[in-house]
């Protein structure tokens, strides 16, 4: 692996235009990857990926202006982009955007607008977004709550292996919600997984078994 080389690389290439190679080289200046590290350098190139219409520079600028990552932060800046990648079908930009209309972040609040780009973005293979639709339809947060639905969109994230939809689904078994019985078993083996794919909840929610001995024998020293 040769770092400086890629840097080299990627730079030439995004210097002749090429969008996908822009993308790559804000990600070096944004992580100091062959080349010291420089926000503004990486969000001026991402930008012009942006321009060049790719999409998933697209959903960073607007992550860049979020997060106010080499430029100021800017809400309304971020849900133009978010936009922008959305309607390329990018599927990290619908979930992005889709939160942005559940929050009420640089745009007004509109939960069935959530859900509706919270769908489009699981069905684009957003593990995020997928997670975020059980929330919605067990809660009838924009739409009419479905737990038997609700609960596919969570079990499809988890095989995947996406640590926060392991975890939810965890909850289920542990408190017995959407057609489960309560399970600790079930329960512990799922925050258990959770917790290892670095999910802080899954994590807290297994310390507190634990603690309080539930499912389990108690053991303070494993709980801490």
């Amino acid at each position: 692996v040769n770092k400086n080389e890629a840097f080299s690389l990627y730079k030439e290439a995004a210097e002749c235009g090429y969008p996908r190679a822009e993308r790559l080289l804000s990600f070096c200046y944004e992580d100091g990857i062959g080349i010291k590290r420089d926000e503004k350098q990486a969000f001026n190139w991402m930008k012009r990926a942006a321009e060049h219409k790719d999409a998933t520079a697209q959903t960073e600028t607007g992550r860049m202006y979020e997060f106010a990552i080499g430029v100021p932060e800017s809400r309304k800046q971020a849900v133009y982009w978010y936009e922008k990648a959305a309607e390329q079908e990018d599927g990290d930009g619908q979930c992005r955007l889709a939160w942005c209309y559940e929050a009420g972040k640089g745009v007004e609040k509109n939960l069935k607008k959530a859900v509706y780009w919270y769908e489009r973005a699981a069905s684009n293979g957003s593990l995020r977004a997928q997670t975020a639709m059980y929330v919605c339809l067990r809660e009838g947060r924009g739409t009419e709550k479905d737990e038997e639905r609700a609960l596919k969109y969570l079990e499809r994230a988890a095989d995947e292996g996406y640590g926060p939809a392991i975890w939810r689904l965890g909850c289920t078994w542990y408190f017995g919600e959407c057609g489960h019985p309560i399970d600790y078993e079930k329960a512990k083996l799922l925050f258990e997984q959770a917790a290892a794919a670095g999910t802080e909840e899954g994590a807290f929610n297994l310390g507190w078994m634990y603690w309080d001995g539930v499912g389990v024998e108690k053991d303070y020293e494993k709980a801490v």
